[in-house]
């Protein structure tokens, strides 16, 4: 649906037209106007997404060379060009070579196999790394990459974000691991146990342990959420706002407490992010105090 057509209006300013301001022109034949006056118009189809928004384009546009569906009498937009029944290949339910024929699309997929397969793929590049703001992952990249944290890389194999690491922390433990895990966050996780005094032989049965006292706790969370938390903070912000354990878990773990001792409500208090990261492994409370405190809640 054409709105309105403005006519440019411009000025000649070092010997060079520039357009200074549109001026509105009252008429409804629209085929008068040249092909650079500006036109503004609403998409005509009736199942658009954006049934409301305003297009803006020059005349000379809005022709069939513009596309198959286009004219001056219906208006369609991107969006519902490449969508729907105004896509010349909606409801197209062909195989590639039901569409070319089995020699043709044999032919195709080779060609394609080829361009994009082995040291063909532009994801291999360093120009297309570079222009994407990518690191260009070798081993001198990625060893300074972790010099910034202390660590030592002492291999890599391969050349992209599934490359396979293998790098020495501070404290000399030697980690293998994935690139892109390395990216996300993942550290050396023999230094992470010895801060929690866990020995690593345990690590699998704790984080067993701690796994199942997570979900136990926000069963709890979500059944007793008005006791937890009164004040509704971790609704209002998620991230800022915490489910911290009272009595923590690893000291549950240490001392063989039951899961769902430790994820009971009594033992759960909505905190702020700064102080649970200050509180880390420590409990609040003594052992005596928890137990104390569930056998007076289970009677």
């Amino acid at each position: 649906m054409i709105i309105s057509v403005w006519k440019p209006i411009t000025k000649s300013i070092n010997k060079k037209s520039i357009v200074i301001r549109h001026d509105l022109i009252i008429e409804t034949n629209l085929e008068y106007f040249p092909m650079y006056y500006k036109v503004l118009w609403k998409c005509d189809c009736k199942t658009c997404k954006f049934p409301n928004k305003i297009h803006s384009i020059n005349k000379g546009h809005l022709n069939e060379k513009r596309s198959k569906t286009v004219n001056l009498k219906i208006q369609i937009c991107r969006s519902c060009q490449v969508s729907g029944e105004k896509n010349p290949k909606f409801g197209d339910k062909r195989t590639f070579e039901e569409q070319h024929g089995v020699e043709k699309a044999k032919q195709l997929k080779e060609q394609m196999s080829i361009r994009y397969s082995g040291d063909n793929n532009p994801s291999k590049r360093d120009d297309v790394k570079i222009k994407k703001g990518q690191i260009i992952i070798n081993f001198t990249n990625v060893s300074n990459l972790l010099k910034k944290e202390n660590y030592t890389l002492l291999n890599i194999e391969g050349y992209n974000d599934e490359s396979c690491i293998t790098y020495k922390c501070p404290n000399n433990h030697e980690i293998k691991t994935i690139y892109k895990y390395w990216i996300k966050g993942v550290r050396c996780r023999s230094c992470y146990y010895d801060s929690l005094r866990l020995p690593y032989e345990q690590s699998k049965k704790y984080e067993k342990y701690k796994k199942y006292v997570r979900n136990l706790s926000k069963r709890e969370f979500r059944k007793y959420k008005d006791i937890i938390d009164p004040n509704g903070l971790k609704e209002l912000n998620s991230r800022k706002y915490h489910i911290d354990h009272i009595y923590s878990v690893i000291d549950g773990f240490l001392n063989n407490i039951d899961p769902k001792i430790i994820s009971s409500p009594i033992n759960l208090r909505v905190i702020s992010q700064e102080e649970n990261l200050i509180k880390g492994r420590n409990s609040d409370i003594l052992l005596e105090e928890l137990l104390d405190k569930y056998s007076k809640y289970t009677k």
